[in-house]
């Protein structure tokens, strides 16, 4: 009976058991001491191998990939999931990006009616008789 690393490319698992696929790693980061802030599936610090062991060790033991989150995330905090939490305040990663794009998108279309409008008003003021001579004396000095 063989039991290989689960990292993706590193071989693969072959003890008789139906178990869950290797790819349950890549849902974690790397929760080391060092914060690396890499992928558990490609971190190469000391302590990557240990946590793969341990959740290698939870899948042989019967845990589901749920009960394997839900006992990282408790031990080292919802950070060491690679996507955040669709609930509560991790659902500000899922929203955020399409809200800013849609309020980009309000903000050039009111910028571009409010550049096309002609100004409120309409009327060009009237010019009196003395503008008029004052303007036509100027012109006569230019000459």
């Amino acid at each position: 009976m063989a039991l290989a690393s689960a990292h993706p490319g590193r071989g693969t698992r072959d003890c008789g058991l139906t178990l869950m696929p290797a790819s349950i790693i890549s849902e974690f980061m790397c929760p080391c001491g060092d914060n690396c802030g890499k992928a558990l599936a490609v971190c190469e610090c000391g302590d990557a191998a240990g946590y793969v062991k341990e959740i290698e060790s939870m899948q042989v033991a019967g845990m589901s990939a749920q009960a394997i989150r839900d006992k990282f995330v408790a031990r080292y905090g919802p950070s060491v999931l690679s996507t955040p939490p669709a609930h509560g305040f991790g659902m500000l990663a899922y929203v955020a990006p399409p809200a800013s794009v849609l309020l980009g998108v309000v903000v050039v279309i009111i910028l571009i009616r409010s550049w096309r409008r002609p100004a409120r008003g309409g009327s060009v003021p009237a010019v009196s008789a003395a503008d008029v001579k004052k303007a036509e004396e100027m012109l006569k000095k230019w000459k």
